[in-house]
């Protein structure tokens, strides 16, 4: 794939106007192998571009990765008449050429900034993904799907600069990025029949640092690990109308999200709902 970005950005303002063009070449491969009849093998290499945005400053460069994948998907065979069941292992790599750091108002920008591109030189994002999915049938139609995932990530710049985006500051080979959590986990449970079901959602998510940096200490600042449970559920009145409910957040965890823009905001709230969906 190639792509070729010609933008335009007129500030009538300041009575300025920024033109450029942007242009990528795109190659990716992607590689399934059945070793056995339950195993596949995979592996992957894709290159990532995301151009500045028009009104991005002179100096920002488009933002140009290569990712790749590796790993293995097992499908047992668990007997003729068996529930499907599938375990995924993923391992990930992806190295940004040059990372951008996008200013808006959620990010603590100066307002002269907002919607301006900063660029964030080379970064490093590796890590692996565990997936592992059932639903046995316990007769009569009813069926259980269970589903679980846990996700390792480290997230590194490999370059030293200054930004003036306030998400990475002053930076060295090796600082951490922000707003990226080492641990995350999800797990599920339902039950139902095509009539009805009911599911429960269980997800953790590791803390984040809200600058970039490396080490601890009291003038670091970093959101709070959390795990929230969610229930869901519907069931069709009649074929082609259906209730359903869902509660956010049952146990009302609070945990700090994060400080800006401006001071503490919390995780997702207590919420439920309920309505009807016509099909």
């Amino acid at each position: 794939r190639a792509e070729s970005v010609a933008t335009r950005f007129t500030n009538r303002l300041a009575g300025t106007e920024n033109n450029d063009r942007q242009f990528a070449l795109l190659p990716g491969l992607g590689v399934d192998y059945q070793a056995h009849q339950d195993l596949t093998l995979i592996i992957g290499a894709h290159r990532g571009f995301s151009p500045a945005t028009p009104s991005a400053n002179d100096s920002a460069d488009s933002e140009i990765a290569l990712a790749t994948q590796f790993g293995v998907r097992w499908t047992p065979t668990l007997g003729e008449n068996a529930a499907p069941a599938m375990v995924h292992a993923m391992g990930f790599v992806t190295d940004y050429r040059n990372l951008l750091g996008s200013c808006t108002l959620s990010a603590s920008c100066n307002e002269r900034d907002l919607d301006t591109d900063f660029n964030a030189g080379r970064a490093r994002i590796a890590g692996l993904e565990l997936l592992t999915e059932y639903s046995p049938w316990l007769g009569r139609g009813l069926q259980a799907p269970i589903r679980a995932s846990y996700t390792l990530t480290s997230a590194q710049f490999t370059d030293q600069f200054n930004s003036a985006f306030p998400l990475f500051g002053e930076v060295d080979e090796g600082d951490s990025l922000p707003y990226v959590p080492k641990h995350q986990a999800s797990l599920s449970a339902g039950i139902g029949t095509w009539r009805w079901n009911a599911a429960a959602y269980v997800t953790y998510v590791g803390q984040m640092r809200e600058r970039a940096g490396s080490g601890g200490g009291e003038d670091v600042l970093f959101t709070d690990a959390f795990a929230t449970l969610d229930l869901a559920g519907s069931v069709y009145l009649v074929d082609t109308l259906k209730l359903y409910a869902r509660v956010d957040n049952v146990t009302g965890s609070q945990a700090l999200a994060s400080r800006r823009p401006y001071g503490a905001r919390p995780i997702k709230p207590f919420l439920a709902l309920a309505g009807l969906r016509f099909e």
